[in-house]
C-alpha cells in the first residue's frame, strides 16, 4: 500500500469503507459530487458520518488531535515553575528589578502550550534563578518539586540541580512534540474514535479505511488504513462540517458541545468573511435562499469574538424587522447554516458538508427546496455533500435533478439493509431509487401490521 503524490490537476473522489464496526457489517461508500445514503434506523449511517468526519478533520489538523496531551505537560511544568518563583520570590525579593522580576513570574503562570515561547522560557527561567541565586528553597518547595518530578528532594542542593533543569526538561517536551506531529501516529486517532464510540473499557476492532481515489490511474492516496501505522493528509478536502441537527445555532453558550458542533460555530463565528469568490456565482445562490424562507440569517459584527446564540439574527425581507434567529422556525435554522456557511466564504469544491436527516425539520416543499440548493451549491461551487435521509420527497428530487444533469455528476445512492440472520446492516449502492423506495414501503407495511392500518 502506497501513498501517492498527488497530481493537483487531477480531482479524486473519496471512499470509505468500514467493516464490523458498530452497528455496521459492511459498507463502501464512494463519495464525489452528491453522496446519499439511505436505510432502516440504527443502520450505521451516523456511523458513517462520524467515522468520515473525524478521519478528514484531524487528517488536516493532527496538531489538534495530540495537542491536548502536550497542553497538560507544558501546563504542569509552567504551574510548577511560577509556584516556586512565587515562594522564593515572597521570601527573598530584592529592591532591584523587583518590578521586572515579578512580570516574569507571571508570564510564566500564563504560558499554556499554544502560546509557549521555549526561548523566552529558558530565558526568563535563567535570569530569574540568577536573581535567587543565594535564597533557600523552603520545605514546600522542595516538596513541590518531589511531586512533580516524583522523586524525593531532601536538600537545597538537589533542588536547585534538579529546578535548574526545568528548561532542558521543556525542551524535551517540545521535542517530542514536533517528533509525534512529523509522524502523525494513527493512535492517538483510534484512541479518540474508541472513546466517541463509547469503547475505551472495551475497544472494538477498528476495520475501516479512508482513501481518495484517483480516475486517472494514481495510486491512491490512504488517509486511514488499518495496514498503515500513521494518519494521512487529505488532498482534496480543507473544510469539513457535520450538521446533525440544526439546533447546533442554539448552542453557543454551550461549554462542552460535540466537537463537530465546536468547528461548525468556530468557523461561524471566528472565520473573516471572504470576498474572493465571484459574486456572479454567490449571489444568485443567495436570492435563492432568500426567497425560500422569506429574509436572510447574519450574524452581529460585534459578536466576532464571542461565541453566543443569541448574535445570530435573523432579517425578514418584506418588514425589514430583524430579530434573534434563536426565535425563527427550526426549518429556518437548517437552510440558515446552509446560507451563513455561504456567506462565510467556506463552501467550495474543496468543502464536504455532512447532513443528517436534513428533512426532519422541514415541510414537503422545503425538503424540495432543500435538495435543489443542494445540487445547485454542488454544481456551481463544487461542494461535496455526504447526505443521510429517511425522506422519499428528498431523494425523488436528488434523482430528478441527477437525471437532468443539474447536478456535478450523477447522485450516488446507498441503501443499508440488514440482510436476514445479520443483526447488522450491509451497504449497498443503488442503480436507481427503486429498491430504496421499497425499503421504504416496507417500513410503512412494517408500521400497519403493529398499528393496523387505520380502518375499523
Amino acid at each position: 500500500m502506497v501513498r501517492s503524490k498527488v497530481n493537483s490537476a487531477s480531482k479524486p473522489n473519496l471512499s470509505i469503507e468500514i467493516n464490523d464496526f458498530h452497528a455496521i457489517r459492511h459498507a463502501k461508500i464512494d463519495i464525489g459530487g452528491i453522496t446519499v445514503v439511505t436505510g432502516v434506523n440504527a443502520s450505521g449511517k451516523s456511523t458513517i458520518s462520524r467515522l468520515l468526519y473525524y478521519t478528514l478533520y484531524y487528517s488536516n489538523r493532527y496538531e489538534e488531535l495530540i495537542r491536548p496531551d502536550y497542553n497538560l505537560e507544558i501546563g504542569s511544568l509552567t504551574l510548577i515553575t511560577s509556584a516556586i518563583f512565587e515562594s522564593l520570590f515572597r521570601r527573598c525579593a530584592q529592591s532591584n528589578n523587583e518590578t521586572q522580576v515579578r512580570g516574569m513570574i507571571q508570564d510564566l503562570s500564563l504560558s499554556d502550550f499554544s502560546k509557549f515561547d521555549l526561548a523566552k522560557y529558558e530565558s526568563d527561567f535563567k535570569y530569574i534563578v540568577g536573581y535567587f541565586d543565594n535564597c533557600k528553597p523552603s520545605p514546600l518547595d522542595r516538596s513541590r518539586l518531589s511531586k512533580y518530578l516524583r522523586r524525593p528532594i531532601d536538600t537545597s542542593e538537589v533542588f536547585w540541580s534538579e529546578f535548574s533543569n526545568m528548561p532542558k526538561r521543556a525542551s524535551q517536551i517540545m521535542e517530542r512534540f514536533q517528533s509525534d506531529l512529523n509522524d502523525r501516529s494513527r493512535d492517538p486517532f483510534e484512541y479518540l474514535i474508541h472513546a466517541e464510540f463509547g469503547f475505551l473499557d472495551d475497544p472494538e476492532k477498528l476495520d475501516f479505511q479512508v482513501k481518495e481515489v484517483y480516475a486517472e490511474g494514481n495510486n491512491d492516496n490512504f488517509i486511514v488504513s488499518h495496514d498503515l501505522n500513521d494518519l494521512g493528509i487529505a488532498t482534496s478536502i480543507d473544510q469539513v462540517y457535520y450538521v446533525d441537527t440544526p439546533m447546533v445555532l442554539n448552542s453557543g453558550e454551550l461549554r462542552f458541545a460535540p466537537r463537530h458542533w465546536d468547528n461548525l460555530l468556530d468557523s461561524l463565528y471566528l472565520m473573516p468573511q471572504i470576498d474572493s469568490e465571484p459574486m456572479q456565482l454567490i449571489s444568485p445562490i443567495r436570492r435563492s435562499f432568500v426567497s425560500i424562507i422569506g429574509g436572510f440569517p447574519s450574524l452581529k459584527k460585534e459578536a466576532m469574538r464571542f461565541r453566543s446564540s443569541s448574535k445570530f439574527q435573523f432579517t425578514d425581507s418584506q418588514s425589514g424587522e430583524t430579530f434573534s434567529l434563536k426565535e425563527a422556525a427550526t426549518g429556518v435554522k437548517s437552510f440558515s447554516i446552509l446560507y451563513l456557511l455561504l456567506e462565510r466564504g467556506l463552501l467550495n469544491e474543496h468543502t464536504l458538508l455532512i447532513i443528517d436527516e436534513p428533512e426532519v425539520h422541514l415541510h414537503p416543499q422545503w425538503i424540495v427546496e432543500y435538495a435543489k440548493l443542494v445540487a445547485i451549491l454542488n454544481r456551481v461551487l463544487g461542494v461535496k455533500f455526504l447526505i443521510a435521509s429517511h425522506s422519499p420527497d428528498f431523494v425523488e428530487t436528488l434523482e430528478i435533478l441527477s437525471d437532468e444533469k443539474m447536478t456535478s455528476e450523477p447522485v450516488k445512492f446507498y441503501l443499508g439493509q440488514r440482510l436476514e440472520g445479520d443483526s447488522k446492516a450491509t451497504f449497498k449502492r443503488c442503480s436507481d431509487i427503486e429498491p430504496i423506495f421499497k425499503e421504504f414501503n416496507v417500513a410503512i407495511d412494517k408500521k400497519y401490521r403493529l398499528y393496523g392500518n387505520g380502518e375499523n
